[in-house]
């Protein structure tokens, strides 16, 4: 005699774990139940990895902001004049790229 998970006595031709679906395991109902989470993995796993790019991007614009606020030169200077000993930033103004 079959049973179904519940423990209860399992009709012929029907599924173990969906026993009112009279189809045998794995039935329909299972086939489209695994379908259901296999997608919701997958897109588990992408949004996994959207958050690490995130993270990742987040930490390389705080490397740029940083590098940012050092003058030409590579003297930490938040303003141009902060950087008096080599003009570096009136030199960077009068650049142009032609």
């Amino acid at each position: 005699m079959a049973y179904d998970i519940h423990g209860e006595v399992l009709e012929g031709g029907h599924c173990e774990v969906h026993p009112w679906v009279h189809e045998e395991y794995p039935c329909s109902l299972c086939s489209s139940e695994r379908e259901t989470h296999q997608r919701e993995e997958k897109q588990q796993r992408a949004q996994v990895q959207d958050a690490e790019q995130i993270h990742q991007l987040r930490e390389r614009v705080a490397e740029l902001e940083k590098a940012i606020e050092k003058a030409p030169c590579g003297v930490d200077a938040s303003e141009p004049g902060d950087c008096e000993m080599c003009n570096c930033w009136k030199k960077a103004a009068l650049k142009t790229d032609d």
